[in-house]
């Protein structure tokens, strides 16, 4: 686990940050990056902050409906559904 770079983040106040681009609550942070082939990803996947690591995406195989809330707040797509259950 490494640390968030510097130049990523926006001091909110003595003892928090956030990343910036998510200020307000309602942009998109700048580590994510779009291509056509991967659509959004994050460039600092590794050194992701806290509350990245700690979110889950998809919740019993199905996308976490606060996720696809805050993406579609932030002008992103929904999660798309996703069978996680692959016959052997």
């Amino acid at each position: 686990m490494g640390t968030v770079p510097l130049a990523y983040t926006s001091k909110v106040n003595d003892h928090l940050a956030c990343m910036k681009g998510t200020e307000s609550g309602q942009g998109k942070c700048i580590a994510l990056e779009y291509s056509k082939e991967n659509g959004y990803r994050c460039k600092i996947y590794a050194l992701r902050p806290s509350p990245c690591r700690e979110f889950e995406l998809y919740i019993d195989g199905k996308p976490n409906p606060k996720c696809n809330e805050l993406r579609m707040a932030a002008g992103l797509n929904s999660l798309p559904e996703v069978n996680f259950l692959k016959e052997v």
